[in-house]
């Protein structure tokens, strides 16, 4: 099987793929079967976020593990990246940050 292919995963499809969620088609679960997959550690921090206020069930411990053995690879968020966001155009942030 080759993986020329590479996906960023969303939170929300994290979180499909690895429930089974209806939303997520077949044909994209057949995608990432083939691909390369990747979670950011962005997704695993939104999900501790929303795990500790309770509006996510599974706890980010076990939202990696999940991930480890779907196969998915993590994909660290560095002080790089952090830097980098300086350049980004800016927007009209929205305060309190949606959760």
């Amino acid at each position: 099987m080759t993986r020329d292919r590479t996906f960023l995963l969303d939170t929300c499809v994290l979180l499909w793929w690895l429930s089974g969620d209806p939303r997520l088609t077949g044909a994209w679960e057949e995608r990432l079967r083939v691909a390369r997959a990747q979670e950011s550690a962005a997704s695993i921090w939104e999900s501790a976020i929303k795990h500790r206020l309770g509006k996510l069930p599974i706890s980010p411990i076990d939202l990696i593990t999940a991930a480890n053995q779907a196969g998915f690879e993590a994909l660290p968020v560095t002080a790089a990246h952090a830097a980098a966001t300086a350049a980004l155009q800016p927007s009209k942030p929205s305060w309190p940050m949606p959760v």
